[in-house]
């Protein structure tokens, strides 16, 4: 076998190596990446649980969605999506919706002791006055199935 055969078959062979090498590298990064990428995502799991809120006005027939709803509990503060929706971790929570210079609050308990794996779903009514706040009273939680 002549030199420049050897030399060939080695060149092809090394190349054909640091291919292998180069992809295996990739591979083991890529795996990396995706392990921290998991743990990531599971550390920032939280269970928390959705909450409607409806908010009606004294004598009309239907719900309004442009007062300002916000849940508050143990110096937390998260502000509900138009038609107000939002999701609630543990804990006791004071609803309150406002416009054009009036209020209705309301209160849900979200239990410490619900699984993640049967979620409760919570729905909490508040109807504002014609004039000055009022306090309105909750559904309470879901019931279990």
């Amino acid at each position: 076998m002549s030199n420049r055969l050897r030399h060939r078959r080695w060149t092809i062979a090394a190349a054909v190596l640091g291919l292998a090498g180069t992809s295996c590298g990739v591979a083991l990064v890529g795996a990396g990446v995706g392990v921290v990428g998991v743990g990531a995502a599971v550390l920032a799991y939280s269970c928390d649980e959705p909450v409607d809120v409806t908010v009606w006005t004294s004598g009309a027939s239907h719900p309004v969605c442009d007062a300002r709803v916000v849940a508050e509990s143990n110096g937390k503060r998260v502000e509900f999506s138009p038609c107000y929706r939002a999701y609630l971790g543990v804990g006791a929570w004071n609803i309150t919706a406002a416009r054009a210079g009036s209020s209705a609050t309301g209160s849900l308990v979200i239990d410490p002791n619900h699984r993640c794996n049967e979620p409760g779903f919570h729905t909490v009514e508040l109807t504002l006055p014609a004039d000055g706040p009022r306090v309105a009273r909750s559904g309470g939680p879901a019931p279990r199935l």
